[in-house]
């Protein structure tokens, strides 16, 4: 079934955040990046990156500028994909067959934690929607049905869930 909006949330790591307490009691230091672009090597571990909040931060970052790009006219024809991270933005592409990318006020959710965000877009919908949420952690289905009540009528909703431990470690 061809999708027509793709939501992609992200977590947005605030300084000084409970999820930096939890690093430094387990130790962990969080490598430094600056900029990412398009030409840059993809590393040989990149699961090693995906741990590191400030590459997950530049990474995000470099995509809200790229997907501006005209080589994703293809993948974005016909659809609606919004990005939330620090603000939701809309890319769409024009009848001048150009990707306009703009700021949908109502969907920015300025939450740290993306699965809060994931139920924030969730109950802003209007009626018929059938929304696929593809998750691999359980705090999305709880605080998804802690929020039913706050849904509009005929919102049909799946969630995938996986339980794989196969992951980056």
């Amino acid at each position: 079934m061809e999708k027509k909006e793709v939501h992609t949330i992200y977590d947005k790591y605030k300084k000084t955040s409970i999820k930096d307490f939890e690093h430094d009691l387990r130790g962990e230091e969080d490598t430094q990046y600056d900029v990412i672009r398009k030409d840059s090597n993809r590393p040989a571990d990149f699961c090693k990156l995906l741990r590191s909040n400030n590459f997950k931060e530049k990474f995000v970052e470099f995509l809200i500028e790229d997907w501006t790009r005209d080589e994703f006219i293809t993948l974005i024809t016909g659809k609606t994909v919004k990005l939330n991270y620090d603000q939701c933005y809309t890319y769409e592409v024009s009848s001048e067959n150009k990707i306009k990318r703009v700021i949908d006020y109502n969907l920015s959710c300025y939450h740290e934690e993306a699965d809060t965000k994931i139920v924030y877009h969730i109950c802003q919908l209007n009626t018929n929607y059938r929304v696929q949420i593809h998750c691999t952690d359980s705090d999305i289905p709880i605080i998804m049905l802690a929020n039913f009540k706050y849904l509009k009528d005929e919102i049909q909703i799946i969630i995938n869930l996986s339980t794989s431990k196969k992951k980056c470690t």
